[in-house]
């Protein structure tokens, strides 16, 4: 009786590509100020490891005349556990004359069980200042949340969270949204979020106090074809203590209004840009129009 035979294996394209990835990773973050930062990248190459191996592409040795061939179920799994990106991107603000960089790892769980389309990100921002000339640790976030399908109907439940912590201290996100799919083409969600502030900030009188608000979100995705879809979000945020805190307008409330235009340039590389309009910005005794542009690209990492 001849000997069972199972080969998995990953091609050597893909090793290249995962090898000069992780390597371009450890020297990218040996060269940050941010050790925060530094941390987030190296331990995600170690996330992404596993979840790009799983990748495999499970083979079979062709077996002599002799050898006898066994099927084995569930021996190799070649589902990885989530989809994982890698974004970047840059944000000016026109009336802060302020940069901001972004790098976030992100996906969705595609593995069976309770966690099955579990969204997550995990991301860290750096003030770049007016004339893109630092790396200063501006803010880090964890953000969690699942889809619930409401019965056979097109509703859907999306409750979540989002962990940010920065060097004033570390805020709590919970929030509850409701979805609808009007096709396949079209989907808008309904989102309250409360962000509760953990530290205290000084206030108009110059006591201190939690700057904790309320947040109102729609978002407002269309795609138009296969390979480019537009989303609208406007956001509406009110101070708890709206005696004692203002937002840069001025006042204890503000809406802002932002779109995201997102395009498929390859299967792999997603390239996106944003124009938001974020409200009136008081300087001094001077107030202008506040803009949001960014622009920044999403890499399909598994």
């Amino acid at each position: 009786m001849g000997l069972p035979i199972l080969a998995a294996g990953i091609d050597t394209y893909q090793i290249y590509h995962i090898t000069y990835f992780v390597y371009g990773i450890f020297k990218w973050s040996i060269k940050l100020k941010s050790r925060r930062l530094n941390y987030l990248l190296i331990i995600s190459t170690f996330i992404l490891i596993p979840g790009l191996s799983a990748q495999a592409r499970t083979t079979a040795t062709e077996p002599a005349p002799n050898m006898t061939i066994y099927q084995c179920a569930n021996v190799v799994n070649t589902k990885p556990f989530s989809k994982i990106y890698f974004s970047e991107r840059t944000q000016y603000r026109t009336a802060k004359r302020s940069f901001l960089e972004r790098l976030m790892f992100s996906g969705v769980v595609l593995q069976d069980g309770w966690m099955k389309n579990m969204y997550w990100s995990v991301e860290t921002d750096a003030d770049l200042g007016e004339h893109f000339d630092q790396w200063k640790n501006s803010y880090q976030e964890i953000e969690v949340n699942k889809p619930v399908p409401l019965g056979q109907s097109d509703f859907y439940l999306e409750p979540g969270t989002v962990f940010h912590w920065e060097q004033a201290g570390s805020r709590i996100d919970p929030y509850i949204g409701i979805g609808y799919h009007f096709d396949p083409t079209l989907n808008a969600v309904l989102r309250y979020r409360y962000n509760h502030q953990n530290h205290n900030d000084i206030t108009l009188d110059g006591s201190y106090d939690d700057s904790s608000e309320h947040r109102v979100d729609l978002y407002l995705t269309k795609a138009f074809t296969p390979d480019f879809q537009i989303q609208y979000n406007p956001t509406y945020y009110s101070k708890v203590h709206s005696d004692k805190f203002t937002y840069t307008n001025g006042k204890n409330h503000t809406l802002q209004h932002n779109f995201v235009f997102t395009w498929h340039a390859t299967p792999r590389v997603y390239p996106f840009a944003e124009l938001g309009y974020m409200d009136k910005y008081k300087r001094g005794n001077s107030t202008e129009n506040d803009y949001q542009i960014r622009l920044g690209v999403k890499f399909d990492i598994n």
